[in-house]
């Protein structure tokens, strides 16, 4: 514990900051609100699919809301942490769930699980081509990492990564036609980490990815989350990703695009989420009939620049393997908008492919869905929190599953063992 004197020093650091802060603000840059209506001039990576504004609803009003969908589901994958020991042996674990928001006869989907567990292990007599896992209600798959010959600092991640991302798309694609109503995905439409490993096979870059090593697993992936996607919109049922630690910097870097010559760059905010909740006034919190909801129109992603690339990519274009069938590569692409949740400056950002959003009408629709969940429950959907809390790996239970491996030494860092890297590894 931090002694008093120590404390007191922090804390008169931190007031005398403050101080001058407030000194400064006379002279800061434009405000975001006033930014965010240059998302509409040409250039950059994104673009308005409406006039750019920021609207503010009474969180009664949009209660009251008409909803065409009365039965909402969420789907989301926890993971174990990297479990690796002193043999070289490195495996992860997934489990992924469906949450339900309103009532249906289908309340036993949330019974059902999908399990993945990727494997790694550097060595010829090692097989696990017949482990199976049989139990009620479970789809469980075992996959073993292929040897890889050159050292990989982030192989941990990859492991797990895959291993999540598997199990929520193939999750949320096995009960697609069990799923009557809209279903919202616990983090991004598409894995970001996968876009940007099929994104980095595409430059010069000498960078190593899973999809050098991997790539039928890697299209897998992308395949069982265009598949939800397809099915959704053949259904007339939207899908959304629900992001609800956006770090993504693809608005702050647009506005320096679009308006080099009318913004001091770069820009003050290091990411969007930081540009937004500067954007929602606090001054907006409560109207005054109480508190408020506020949210922006719609964007949409054309490409992604990845910060170590050279080049800007259209998101899933150009990719071997993959076959769309709602049209092109441009049709899957991201469309988002972002929100406030009510009397807190948490943002959220809210993405579906563009092919449900074309027309004003079905992304009003969607919109107005989106908004009256936050609104209910002056948080993340119900269906997505029933999912997080339904999928969660507990520490108890990681730490259960590592004992289980009784023939390798577990090797763990300083931190993992005073718990303060124990979290769920997730996107």
């Amino acid at each position: 514990m931090t002694d008093p004197n120590t404390l007191g020093a922090l804390r008169d650091v931190f007031s005398s900051i403050d101080g001058r802060v407030d000194d400064a603000a006379d002279e800061e840059e434009r405000p975001a609100a006033d930014l965010f209506e240059y998302v509409a001039r040409p250039g950059g990576d994104i673009e308005a699919l409406e006039q750019p504004a920021i609207n503010h609803e009474l969180v009664d009003n949009v209660q009251d809301w008409d909803d065409p969908w009365p039965v909402t589901y969420g789907v989301d994958a926890s993971t174990t942490q990297p479990l690796q020991f002193s043999n070289g042996l490195l495996l992860g674990a997934a489990n992924a769930k469906l949450g339900i928001g309103g009532r249906t006869d289908r309340a036993d989907l949330a019974k059902e699980s999908t399990l993945t567990t990727v494997v790694y292990f550097d060595n010829e007599e090692f097989d696990i081509d017949d482990l199976r896992a049989e139990y009620d209600n479970v789809d469980a798959d075992v996959f073993r990492f292929p040897t890889i010959s050159s050292r990989q600092r982030d192989l941990a991640d990859w492991v797990t990564g895959i291993a999540r991302t598997y199990a929520e798309g193939w999750h949320a694609r096995r009960h697609l036609d069990d799923i009557n109503g809209p279903l919202f995905i616990d983090g991004p439409l598409y894995p970001s980490r996968v876009l940007l490993w099929t994104m980095f096979a595409q430059t010069p870059d000498s960078r190593e990815t899973p999809l050098d090593f991997w790539p039928d697993m890697i299209d897998d992936i992308v395949t069982n989350y265009l598949r939800v996607v397809e099915g959704r919109d053949q259904a007339d049922l939207p899908v959304a990703g629900i992001v609800k630690s956006p770090t993504s910097t693809q608005v702050v870097s647009a506005i320096e695009a679009k308006a080099p010559d009318e913004v001091d760059t770069p820009l003050r905010w290091g990411n969007d989420n930081l540009f937004f909740s500067a954007l929602y006034n606090p001054d907006d919190w409560y109207g005054d009939d109480g508190a408020v909801i506020s949210y922006t129109t719609w964007l949409v992603q054309r490409q992604m620049s990845p910060a170590q690339a050279d080049s800007a990519f259209v998101p899933l274009e150009g990719l071997d393997g993959i076959e769309f069938r709602r049209g092109d590569a441009a049709e899957y692409q991201t469309a988002f908008f972002y929100a406030r949740i009510p009397l807190q400056n948490t943002v959220v950002r809210v993405e579906a492919p563009l092919m449900m959003v074309r027309d004003e009408t079905d992304r009003e629709r969607l919109q107005q869905k989106v908004l009256a969940e936050i609104a209910a429950t002056r948080s993340i959907p119900f269906a997505i929190e029933a999912a997080d809390e339904a999928a969660t790996i507990s520490r108890e239970n990681r730490q259960r599953l590592r004992r289980e491996l009784q023939h390798a030494t577990s090797v763990r860092t300083y931190n993992q063992l005073r718990g303060y890297n124990d979290l769920n590894n997730q996107e």
